[in-house]
């Protein structure tokens, strides 16, 4: 489970990567004969290195955390993106909230339809 808080419309917002109910099935009798689409940013641009800024408790200043993707960095080479982990002060939930840009990835694409009419 990843759970992250952020600032949205003049609000502290907290969201959840829980399972849910599909959204919608699809089935031979509701896509056309064009099929699918799948989109997505470039494989090659999506990041293999997260360097993360976190508040260390005992040092009470900024310290910084880098995650890999060795099987990313392996195929497509370092691609280096840098985040805060705003109110995070656990090396472990830093890693959890830096692993979801580093997400095998196969499973960051979007899937989109042409419904039959």
């Amino acid at each position: 489970m990843r759970c992250q808080g952020f600032w949205a419309a003049g609000s502290l917002t907290i969201q959840q990567d829980a399972p849910k109910d599909a959204a919608y099935l699809f089935t031979t009798a509701n896509v056309t004969e064009e099929g699918f689409g799948y989109s997505g940013s470039s494989l090659k641009t999506r990041p293999t290195v997260v360097v993360v800024s976190y508040l260390d408790i005992d040092l009470q200043d900024t310290a910084y955390e880098v995650v890999e993707d060795h099987d990313g960095i392996a195929k497509y080479g370092v691609v280096r993106k840098e985040f805060s982990a705003f109110a995070c002060t656990s090396v472990v939930k830093l890693h959890a909230s830096a692993s979801g840009f580093c997400i095998p990835r196969s499973t960051k694409r979007r899937l989109s339809a042409s419904p039959a009419a």
